[in-house]
């Protein structure tokens, strides 16, 4: 297979820190390298690279975005050159920023909630204050409103877990009470890079998969004969999307293939010596996609990123702003 042109989306580490523990994020005591923030000036940087239409740069990944105080204007410039621009976050910090992020022009904004109260949001989101983040979403929603503002669509998250299964209709129901434009579900994962070990794997498979009937839509994962979850055949077969149209680039400049990357174990070079088109063309980014593409790279071999977008649900509330 030939190389892709370009690539369509870029996912930027904003900072590599974050308030809160999630089990299954190796960002509070796995992650193996520097922490940091990405810089105003290495952003602008990296839009005067790109020379081609880009469809999308997402803020987030490792840390929580709204950490980095350049967010806003880091938005705005990718906003500049006709990307749709997507943030993910923990609302902690929603008050505080919530106008900055109005002002960016940000596209899309996820607000990762996963619970209906304190007790359960806090079960996999330690550290997390309910209270606050329902505070910031819904002033948000009012602010968006008095403004006049299309944008940003505004979703609120919950992570299907053992936790969570039974309270779904709870959680549109608070959706609905916040104002937000839609709900996503979000099936759990398991395929965390090659950080985590298979052991620890099948303990937290344990722990959290959720076991009721009517929540096996949001399975990625199956009980093999040995009484191990494994992934799911179909996506173990689906070929990986992101090693033909995206990239994820460091705090620190450095590009990495994909978000499973987390430890940044294949950097392909870095935006502050190459433009991102070099790398992109580069002979260790077409080598690294030959042994993606036959899942031969450790980080692979149980991803569940390729072929998982059905087991996650959108549920739309109001019509797009």
């Amino acid at each position: 297979m030939s190389t892709p042109p370009f690539p369509k989306n870029i996912t930027i580490e904003t900072t590599a820190s974050c308030q809160l523990r999630c089990p299954a994020c190796p960002t509070p005591v796995s992650l193996g390298r520097p922490r940091g923030f990405f810089s105003e000036s290495l952003f602008q940087q990296l839009m005067e690279q790109v020379s081609w239409p880009l469809e999308a740069v997402s803020f987030g990944w490792s840390g929580e975005p709204l950490l980095n105080r350049s967010l806003p204007r880091m938005i705005a410039m990718a906003g500049v050159i006709g990307a749709v621009t997507y943030v993910s976050t923990n609302g902690l910090l929603l008050e505080r920023d919530g106008d900055a992020l109005l002002d960016s022009g940000l596209s899309v904004l996820r607000i990762c909630l996963d619970g209906v109260d304190q007790g359960m949001a806090e079960k996999y989101r330690i550290g997390t204050d309910f209270d606050k983040v329902i505070q910031g979403t819904k002033r948000l929603v009012e602010r968006r409103a008095a403004r006049q503002l299309r944008t940003p669509s505004i979703s609120l998250q919950m992570l299907v877990t053992r936790d969570t299964e039974a309270y779904l209709s709870d959680f549109l129901a608070l959706a609905e009470a916040c104002g937000v434009d839609e709900v996503y579900f979000k099936s759990f994962n398991l395929s965390l890079s090659d950080w985590l070990p298979s052991s620890h794997r099948q303990e937290m498979a344990r722990t959290y998969l959720p076991v009721l009937p009517s929540s096996h839509r949001f399975l990625r994962y199956t009980l093999d004969r040995s009484g191990e979850y494994a992934l799911l055949p179909e996506i173990l077969a689906a070929p990986c999307p992101e090693i033909e149209s995206g990239v994820t680039i460091l705090h620190t400049g450095d590009v990495v293939p994909c978000c499973e990357d987390f430890r940044g174990s294949h950097r392909l070079g870095n935006i502050q010596q190459q433009s991102l088109e070099e790398i992109w063309r580069g002979a260790p980014y077409h080598a690294l996609r030959m042994k993606v593409r036959g899942r031969a790279l450790s980080m692979c071999e149980e991803c569940s990123y390729p072929g998982s977008g059905g087991y996650n649900q959108v549920v739309p509330l109001r019509p797009v702003p």
